[in-house]
């Protein structure tokens, strides 16, 4: 949508600088919403986000088969 108001922008009020700087904004944005799905996902899949209780259940099942 940002680009259709861009180019129309270039087009009726003549700011041709107006499309590589909507591009530009769009490109950071996208980068934002990337690296925090990026530090989201990276929680779940090294397994930083356990439950508590879960790790303490695991823990005491080792110490118990353990010994």
């Amino acid at each position: 949508m940002l680009a259709i108001v861009a180019l129309l922008g270039g087009m009726v009020y003549g700011w041709h600088w107006l499309d590589p700087a909507i591009g530009i904004l769009g490109s950071v944005l996208v980068a934002r919403w990337a690296w925090g799905l990026i530090h989201d996902t990276a929680r779940v899949l090294l397994d930083r986000e356990m439950d508590h209780p879960l790790v303490d259940q695991v823990r005491r099942e080792l110490l118990t088969n353990a010994a």
